[in-house]
C-alpha cells in the first residue's frame, strides 16, 4: 500500500525514502504500524505531508508520537488561536505531576512540537499564508514562555520566597494573576520581536526586573534580589533550551543584553534605561526597533515601552547615523553572506531581506515628526516592531514616498515567504542566483537613493 501510494507523487524515489526513515523510527510501536495498514486515508494523508516536506519528515522520525495527530485531519489542519493554546497548554499540564520537572518539560515539548505540525500542515495545505504563519508560531512561543515563566517562578519562590516588595501585595492573588506580579518581563527581539518567528527559529531575548537593589527574597533562606533574579533567569534558560528525549523547545539568544555576554544576565529596569540613554551602539538601539515585551509583569512591561518609545523618537545626528547602520550592514554581510556565484543568500545578500530591516530601522531612528525629541512621547506613537508595519510607519511621516515603501513591502513580504518555504519544505537557506533578480535590483537602488543623498 505504502508503495502504491507514494508512486504515484510527483517525486516518488525521494518521497519512499523519507517515508522509510520514519517506519524505521516506528517498526517498536506496532500499533502505529497497524493504524498506517489498516487505514489507507490516513496513509495517504501521511505521504502526503512527507512528500512535500523535509522538516515534516523530520518531526515525524524524532517523535513519533505525533503520529497520533495524523488520526485527526481536521483538528491538525486548523491552528489553535491564543486562548486555545493556553487552555490546551494548561490542560496538558494537570495530566503530570507538578513536582516532576521532567515530565513537564516533556509536556510542554510535546505540546510545542503538536502545535507546530498543526501550523506546518495548515501551511503546505494553503489553509495560511506564510504572514499567518509567522503570527501563529510567534504566540505559540509566546504562550510557552508565559507557562515556563510561571513553572520557574514556583520552582525559586519555594526555596527563597518571593522578593519582599511583592509579597505581600501577593498573597492574596492567584495564579491566574501570576503574569502580573512578579516583577520580571521578557524582552523578545528579533523575528519574536517583529512578530516573524519562523520554523527553527532561535529566540533573541533580555530580561529585565524592577525590585529595589538594596532588599531580599522572603522565605526561609532569603538572598538579595540580584541573586534571585539572576537564578530565575538561569532556570528559565535551562527550562527552554534544555536538551530531552523531545528535544529542546527554543535555543536561546541573550547576546542583545546591555553590555552583550560579559553583561549581567538579567538587568534592572534602571539600569536598562541608563545604558540605552548612555552606552548603547547604534546598532542596539537598531535591534530595538523589533523589540517588544511579550511575557511577565505587565506593569514592567509599560515601562519597557516608555523607555524603547522615547529612545527611538530620540533626535541624531544623521550623517553619523547613516554611517553607523553602513558600516554594521558591510559588516554583517562580509561575515554572513553566504552567497556563491550560482547560489545567492537571500536573507544577506546585496539587496536582501536584511538591507529591508536596516532600511526600515535606519528610517525609524531618524524620523523628523512632529514627536521627534519628546522624551515623553509614547502609545500611539511608539514605533511599530515589525518591519512591515515600520515600513508603513515611516511612509506615513513622509520618511519615504508610497511607491518606495509599498515595494520594499511585497519584496520583504516575498522573501519572507521564500525562506520560510525553504526552511519547511527542503531546509535550505541559498536559492538559484536566477531568482528575485528585479527584486534584488530595486531594494539596492532605494537603499542607494536614501543612504547617498
Amino acid at each position: 500500500a505504502l508503495l502504491a501510494i507514494g508512486l504515484a507523487v510527483d517525486n516518488p524515489v525521494k518521497t519512499l525514502n523519507s517515508l522509510l526513515i520514519i517506519l524505521k523510527s516506528i517498526l517498536k510501536r506496532t500499533a502505529y504500524l497497524e493504524l498506517l495498514s489498516e487505514n489507507l486515508p490516513i496513509l495517504q494523508h501521511l505521504v502526503d505531508l512527507v512528500s512535500r516536506s523535509d522538516w515534516i519528515v523530520q518531526r515525524l522520525s524524532d517523535c513519533p508520537i505525533l503520529f497520533d495527530e495524523l488520526l485527526y485531519p481536521n483538528s491538525l489542519y486548523e491552528p489553535l488561536q491564543t486562548s486555545d493554546l493556553q487552555s490546551e497548554l494548561q490542560q496538558s499540564l494537570l495530566r503530570v505531576n507538578e513536582n516532576d520537572e521532567e515530565q513537564i518539560l516533556d509536556a510542554i515539548r510535546r505540546f510545542k512540537q503538536i502545535n507546530e505540525l498543526r501550523v506546518a500542515a495548515a501551511l503546505l495545505s494553503e489553509r495560511l499564508s506564510i504572514s499567518q504563519v509567522s503570527r501563529y508560531l510567534t504566540q505559540l512561543a509566546q504562550v510557552i514562555i508565559q507557562t515556563a515563566i510561571n513553572q520557574c517562578w514556583r520552582v525559586i519562590t519555594l526555596r527563597h520566597g518571593e522578593p519582599e516588595a511583592l509579597a505581600t501585595a501577593n498573597q492574596s492573588r492567584d495564579d491566574s494573576l501570576l503574569s502580573t506580579a512578579t516583577g520580571f518581563t521578557v524582552i523578545a527581539y528579533g523575528k519574536l520581536g517583529g512578530f516573524e518567528l519562523g520554523f527553527n527559529s532561535d529566540l533573541d531575548l533580555v530580561f529585565l526586573f524592577d525590585q529595589p537593589l538594596d532588599s531580599q527574597t522572603s522565605g526561609k533562606k532569603p538572598i538579595s534580589i540580584s541573586r534571585f533574579y539572576t537564578r530565575f533567569a538561569q532556570k528559565l534558560i535551562h527550562f527552554l533550551s534544555t536538551r530531552t528525549s523531545l528535544g529542546v523547545l527554543y535555543e536561546v539568544d541573550m547576546r542583545l543584553r546591555p553590555s552583550g555576554n560579559s553583561g549581567m544576565l538579567v538587568s534592572h529596569i534602571d539600569a536598562f534605561n541608563d545604558y540605552q540613554n548612555e552606552s548603547a551602539w547604534t546598532w542596539e538601539h537598531q535591534a530595538l526597533v523589533r523589540a517588544r515585551a511579550i511575557a511577565g509583569d505587565v506593569k514592567l512591561s509599560q515601562k519597557f515601552e516608555h523607555i524603547r518609545s522615547r529612545i527611538l523618537n530620540a533626535k541624531r545626528d544623521q550623517l553619523k547615523l547613516k554611517t553607523d547602520v553602513i558600516d554594521m550592514r558591510n559588516k554583517m554581510r562580509q561575515e554572513l553572506d553566504k552567497s556563491t556565484l550560482d547560489l545567492i543568500d537571500l536573507k544577506q545578500c546585496i539587496g536582501g531581506l536584511v538591507d529591508i530591516e536596516f532600511l526600515s530601522q535606519y528610517l525609524i531612528l531618524y524620523c523628523p515628526h512632529e514627536n521627534q525629541g519628546q522624551s515623553e512621547s509614547v502609545g500611539q506613537n511608539s514605533p511599530p516592531s515589525n518591519t512591515v508595519e515600520a515600513l508603513k510607519y515611516v511612509q506615513a511621516n513622509q520618511q519615504i514616498n508610497q511607491k518606495d515603501a509599498l515595494k520594499l513591502i511585497k519584496v520583504y513580504r516575498n522573501y519572507r515567504n521564500s525562506l520560510n518555504e525553504l526552511a519547511i519544505v527542503s531546509g535550505e537557506k541559498l536559492v538559484d542566483a536566477k531568482l528575485f533578480v528585479d527584486e534584488r535590483a530595486s531594494v539596492e537602488k532605494i537603499w542607494n537613493e536614501i543612504f547617498t543623498d
